[in-house]
């Protein structure tokens, strides 16, 4: 199996963007090349580090920064293309934890109204979760099947949204693995099993 990086050559004018993707196989041969469109040429692009299928990848590449308000595209790459995002829907690209990959679909969110949209990029077939992830929340993170953010934990799988009651709320949340969060809050770090809370959910 290939493994896909991001290989950055000056272009014509010297200025160091990525010219081209490389699937390199773990001997770092060169399996095939796919060209970057030209409507991405002046972005920079990057693998993000989460865990991804072997088959497909998805590919960020951004463009300003310093004084520049910074631009984002995201691309998925399989069958030897790249292949855009539907129209809306933002793929929600977490670092920490176990990444937006569940199975075939990226977790993704509905610009429109923050709807969470499981999306399947090989067949672009779309399912609706039935929970929203505001767009102004910043402490959220994925953990096996569940997400939790702000007071809020979903189970991804169903779409079944429990809130917690805990006062005051976490201030932080840190995903690991499994559906287990390290949450943060009033000066206490704290684990949660997700499994088990929503077995028999509490104020905490």
């Amino acid at each position: 199996a290939a493994e896909h990086r991001v290989v950055v050559g000056d272009d014509d004018a010297g200025r160091g963007r990525p010219q081209g993707l490389e699937a390199r196989a773990l001997d770092a041969r060169v399996v095939y090349t796919v060209a970057v469109p030209d409507d991405l040429r002046e972005f920079g692009a990057t693998v993000p580090t989460f865990q991804q299928p072997r088959d497909a990848q998805i590919l960020t590449f951004h463009r300003g920064g310093c004084c520049k308000t910074t631009s984002y595209a995201h691309r998925v790459l399989f069958d030897r293309k790249l292949h855009e995002f539907p129209d809306g829907l933002e793929p929600l690209l977490m670092e920490i934890g176990d990444g937006p990959w569940r199975g075939r679909e990226v977790m993704t969110r509905r610009e429109s109204d923050a709807e969470l949209i499981a999306f399947d990029p090989r067949v672009a077939a779309t399912r609706v979760l039935g929970a929203k992830l505001p767009d102004a929340q910043v402490r959220w993170g994925f953990s096996g099947d569940y997400l939790a953010w702000g007071r809020n934990l979903v189970q991804l799988s169903t779409g079944r949204a429990e809130e917690w009651t805990v006062q005051p709320p976490p201030e932080s949340i840190y995903a690991l693995d499994s559906g287990r969060f390290v949450l943060w809050r009033d000066g206490t770090t704290e684990l949660l099993d997700a499994s088990a809370w929503f077995a028999s959910p509490r104020g905490w």
